[in-house]
């Protein structure tokens, strides 16, 4: 599967809340940058929904941050976010920073072996582990 295309985006953010996020996706090894990702994909998926969103960030001086997304990703967040009546781009990312720094919703990554060998003609030898490295 190829990756997919990312392209720049610059929200508008609460630099509080900025920081905040950053400090909770620092502490599970990821960019701040990919954690917004994995919140859009969720919010355009429907598994986070305005219920969840926070309000923005309060007494905010935002600043614009740039960042490389997923444009499918940002672009089905946008059409929920007009479904949902949010009422720009900028206030949705805002809103699930704001979640996440408050513990509203959370994003981890999980990696789990597989309990049993799929197999699938044409697959078995992928899922087979590499043998021992050997040294010269």
């Amino acid at each position: 599967m190829p990756a997919p295309t990312r392209a720049q985006k610059q929200p508008f953010v609460g630099r509080q809340t900025w920081t905040r996020a950053s400090i909770l996706a620092d502490q599970v090894g990821l960019s701040t940058a990919r954690i917004l990702e994995f919140l859009l994909n969720a919010y355009a998926s429907g598994q986070i929904t305005t219920d969840h969103l926070a309000d923005t960030s309060p007494n905010a001086d935002r600043e614009q941050i740039g960042m490389r997304l997923s444009a499918d990703t940002w672009r089905r967040a946008d059409d929920q976010r007009r479904t949902d009546g949010v009422r720009s781009m900028s206030a949705l990312v805002d809103k699930l920073l704001v979640a996440y720094a408050e513990g509203r919703v959370q994003v981890g990554v999980t990696v789990r072996p597989l309990t049993t060998t799929p197999h699938r003609r044409g697959t078995h030898d992928r899922h087979r582990p590499l043998p021992p490295a050997t040294r010269h």
